[in-house]
């Protein structure tokens, strides 16, 4: 069950011109999925008010301890999210209302594997699930397919460097890189890596990528495919 929970601002990084990630102290933490995700809004409000004007972002964090801080990175897109980038500063306090989404792991067993699928801030809900498999000694299980125009975007770059070699896939679609796939994420990338019947699709990222992946996915015979459909 979802509740209101108040909080601030403990740290900010920005990530590049459009992405910062912020980090937040919850006057009411709870245990939530890793995947899942919050409302913000920059109003103190209460779980009786009228909740306003608010926009979606993924946890992009996970601790076994309820108390922890959690992250979220956000990108300017205009709008509110512009507001909320451009109001919120360390100290600052607003509110959450969480968690929500599907967005979650199924039962892991030991020949399960977990693959992300992701483009630019997509990849933040992946974060928190690198999270969790890496804090309960399943990493080796998750897999990471990432697309971005140019260096210059990654997200989560500390985290992502603890993926082993041969189970992570960078792309990077705009910018000429010579350790990295200058392409993008396409069927190749994944016939004859993952047995269907042991491998779960979490895909994140802009709708029409959403689409692509899919149809790729479901072309190839895959059927455990779990998207990150709020968006």
């Amino acid at each position: 069950m979802a509740i209101v929970s108040a909080c601030i601002v403990t740290n900010i990084i920005d990530i590049n011109k459009d992405v910062k990630k912020f980090r937040l102290k919850l006057a009411k933490p709870i245990s939530y999925e890793p995947g899942q995700f919050l409302h913000l809004t920059t109003e103190l409000v209460s779980a009786s008010d009228y909740w306003p004007t608010s926009r979606a972002f993924s946890i992009a964090s996970y601790s076994t301890n309820v108390d922890d801080e959690i992250e979220v990175y956000i990108k300017n897109n205009g709008g509110y999210t512009k507001e909320v980038m451009e109001s919120l500063h360390i100290g600052s306090m607003c509110t959450v209302k969480y968690p929500y989404g599907d967005f979650i792991l199924p039962e892991l067993k030991p020949n399960t594997k977990i693959v992300g699928i992701c483009n630019g801030v997509g990849i933040t809900p992946l974060l928190s699930i690198l999270d969790y498999m890496s804090k309960t000694n399943q990493q080796d299980q998750f897999y990471l397919h990432y697309s971005i125009r140019n260096l210059e975007e990654i997200i989560g770059k500390e985290k992502i460097e603890k993926i082993a070699s041969d189970h992570l896939a960078l792309n990077v679609t705009r910018q000429n890189t010579k350790h990295f796939n200058n392409r993008r994420i396409d069927s190749p990338d994944f016939v004859g890596n993952y047995d269907p019947d042991n491998t779960y699709f979490f895909v994140s990222g802009s709708n029409q990528f959403i689409q692509d992946m899919q149809e790729k996915l479901l072309a190839l015979g895959y059927t455990k495919i779990i998207v990150d459909s709020w968006r």
